[in-house]
């Protein structure tokens, strides 16, 4: 993927692609409510279904072999080396989507030198929600309008932060309870309502970690030519749910490869 950052200046758009980017944006949000609200429903009334930046500053950590240096302009995910596994996306590209955790302590320690998170907005590349337990990182956080909503925390039919792009892509992330004995039911529920309002028409690309708490998966919305990218990470009692959408026509491939980047390195805080 092209990760380098586009320094143009910013284009200037038509009535009316401003007018289809608007349409598309209300269209991806309500239907996430949707597909959201369709299946917290369906795991109350049907629990028998079976298949399922900012700164600049860092510290340095002294481990057996020497000393770790940890920044904050850079991912944290990637600076601790978080367990990954391999995703084959549509195209033939692999991605790498991490299956493990971040250690708070890591987090604490930015603490302690003065380096504080927020769940509001960026603090260099990383986004850390520490009462939600987990850390979205990105390669371009400027481009990134953040809304957090305490309320997603005990209702799952908002989301706990949005990040919303200038060309109306969006990443969401909702923390579902679990309902079911295992993650892949979580998601057969989600695929079946989606073939049922008429969402998609082949099923999505999924694949399970092989310690069966991590999915990712993507698929096509072919009425409005949207692609979503969707990790689904069990933990704390919850499906933790982060969501990527973008439409083909409109948004750029560096911003294409940021959001599929950002739902692979979504990960929670141990």
């Amino acid at each position: 993927m092209n990760n380098n950052k586009n320094n143009s200046s910013t284009p200037q758009y038509s009535e009316a692609y401003l007018i289809e980017k608007e349409k598309i944006k209300t269209r991806r949000t309500r239907n996430r409510y949707i597909f959201f609200g369709a299946i917290i429903l369906a795991a109350m009334f049907a629990l028998y279904f079976i298949v399922g930046k900012g700164g600049k500053g860092g510290f340095d950590v002294d481990i057996t072999k020497g000393t770790f240096s940890f920044k904050v302009d850079k991912p944290v995910v990637e600076q601790a080396k978080t367990k990954t596994e391999k995703f084959e996306l549509p195209n033939g590209n692999t991605i790498d989507y991490t299956t493990g955790t971040i250690d708070k302590q890591i987090l604490d320690d930015f603490s302690n030198e003065n380096i504080l998170f927020s769940p509001y907005h960026f603090v260099g590349d990383n986004l850390v929600n520490a009462e939600a337990g987990y850390i979205i990182t990105s390669i371009y956080p400027k481009k990134w309008h953040v809304q957090y909503n305490p309320n997603g925390l005990t209702d799952p039919s908002f989301p706990v932060n949005i990040l919303t792009a200038t060309d109306g892509s969006q990443l969401g992330v909702f923390m579902v309870p679990i309902m079911y004995d295992y993650i892949g039911g979580f998601i057969e529920q989600f695929v079946n309502n989606l073939f049922a309002n008429g969402t998609i028409t082949d099923y999505p690309y999924v694949s399970y970690a092989d310690d069966g708490g991590t999915a990712f998966l993507t698929f096509t919305d072919y009425s409005n030519n949207g692609q979503s990218y969707m990790k689904v990470v069990e933990g704390y009692s919850y499906y933790y749910v982060v969501n990527a959408d973008y439409n083909l026509d409109l948004t750029n491939y560096d911003l294409q490869d940021e959001l599929i980047w950002m739902v692979a390195n979504f990960t929670l805080i141990k």
